[in-house]
């Protein structure tokens, strides 16, 4: 099972509202089709000349015909504006200015409590994760980094620092426990990265803290960066991580993939499948050759944390022009975003499609329905007729996988080009600042 195809089979539907998620979202060759029929415009369309019985009314053939709605008319235009209906309905202001203030509680009462070591006098605490991209919901969780002055003398030192850390989340989560502020608090050393899980007591948001953790903190700024870069951006991500969430594809301790690892995909789809583009690139360019710390020898300063470059620029070039929106819409990139990775990512082959392997499999709802109550479906077919699911046995020997996917670079980049990526993944996600970290290897 190499791809979310195959992992879930998985169709565009997630509930009332939105309409267009509900009703037929079929992308691909046969292009956008959102098919909104009443029930009086399926009689009208098949008329019948039997006699009403008692209370129905006029025979189909006599009732007048509804005109369609001037949106129908242009489906991508009704998409948009059901699109943002949706976002409107679930990310009301109120709640992000009470999710907001709730963020800035948090981050002083877990000061508040961390300055009580005495070796932890000059402690802050950073919030990350979607409170900081703007895509964060009222009832999103609050990751937020506590930066201590030193936990290790060589930061460098991946074990020294996990076995401090492991050390650190124990004492933090002691405190916490004594603090009225937090309620059911929970140490987990063992995690990937050891966190403190708490409930706030007031509004009762979860908690996670990490120690340190500088780079989750830039990653976050990079994302709100490119979110804000285009205000069409934000809502087609809260779209897509609701569609996400309703097909059981945001679940990595399930085998599916993150929040942030589906946000990438789509930011990489915005800068880099579009024409012309919604988003530009905010890294630079890999560095010259260093001649000293954190500087190119044309003297372009880098960020550089925990050995990582993490240059980057908060806001888009000087001469960017996006997209008009009246080129692109929400809907199209929304509609864009699943033939994408739904039909044309993958590894050219000689088909007809020139693609072989999909990412995503997307249908309209009535297939869904025809595959069960749950809209999933039962068996599906590769591009080359596959119906296993399995990858053909010589897939992998001979090199023939997806290209790796690139925010920082800007493009797609071929496998022949990244010697250091051995592990043979369909989708392969590169992090922008961990070049070689994989943040789709959750996917099985």
């Amino acid at each position: 099972m190499g791809s979310i195809e195959r992992q879930t089979r998985s169709f565009v539907e997630i509930g009332p509202p939105p309409l267009c998620l509900q009703n037929t979202f079929l992308c691909g060759a046969r292009g956008l089709q959102c098919e909104r029929s009443t029930s009086m415009e399926r009689e009208s369309a098949q008329p019948s000349e039997e006699s009403p019985g008692p209370g129905e009314g006029p025979p189909p053939s006599k009732r007048p015909r509804l005109s369609p709605s001037p949106a129908l008319a242009d489906p991508a235009a009704a998409l948009s504006a059901e699109c943002a209906a949706h976002v409107a309905a679930t990310t009301h202001p109120n709640q992000a200015e009470s999710a907001a203030r709730l963020v800035q509680m948090a981050v002083a009462a877990v000061e508040r409590v961390a300055q009580q070591n005495s070796k932890w006098r000059g402690a802050t605490c950073q919030p990350f994760g979607s409170s900081v991209t703007t895509l964060g919901t009222a009832t999103s969780d609050i990751d937020m980094s506590v930066n201590l002055p030193t936990v290790v003398a060589d930061p460098n030192d991946a074990g020294a620092r996990r076995k401090a850390e492991q050390k650190i989340v124990k004492q933090l989560a002691g405190l916490m426990r004594r603090d009225a502020a937090f309620v059911t608090t929970q140490a987990v050393p063992e995690a990937r990265v050891p966190l403190v899980r708490s409930l706030l007591a007031v509004g009762g948001l979860q908690c996670d803290l990490t120690i340190s953790n500088e780079l989750a903190v830039l990653n976050s700024q990079l994302m709100r960066a490119y979110v804000l870069a285009d205000p069409r951006v934000r809502p087609v991500a809260l779209l897509v991580r609701a569609w996400g969430n309703a097909r059981g594809l945001m679940d990595p301790r399930k085998g599916g993939l993150t929040s942030y690892a589906m946000l990438l995909l789509l930011l990489t789809f915005l800068q880099q499948q579009v024409n012309p583009p919604v988003l530009p690139r905010l890294q630079p360019p890999p560095p010259l050759p260093k001649t000293n710390e954190g500087n190119d020898e044309d003297g372009r300063q880098r960020n550089i944390v925990n050995g990582f470059d993490c240059t980057f620029s908060s806001s888009p070039p000087g001469g960017w022009q996006p997209a008009p929106g009246g080129a692109h819409s929400v809907g199209t990139l929304l509609h864009g975003f699943f033939d994408f990775y739904g039909h044309r990512f993958g590894r050219p082959t000689s088909g007809a499609n020139g693609f072989k392997h999909r990412i995503l499999r997307v249908g309209s709802a009535a297939e869904a329905a025809s595959n069960g109550a749950d809209g999933h479906a039962t068996a599906a077919a590769d591009a080359d007729g596959d119906e296993d699911g399995d990858e053909d046995e010589d897939d992998e020997s001979v090199g023939l996988l997806p290209p790796i996917v690139s925010l920082r670079l800007g493009r797609l980049v071929q496998r022949s080009e990244r010697a250091d990526w051995t592990e043979p993944r369909w989708l392969t996600v590169e992090d922008p600042f961990e070049v070689k970290r994989n943040v789709a290897n959750t996917l099985r």
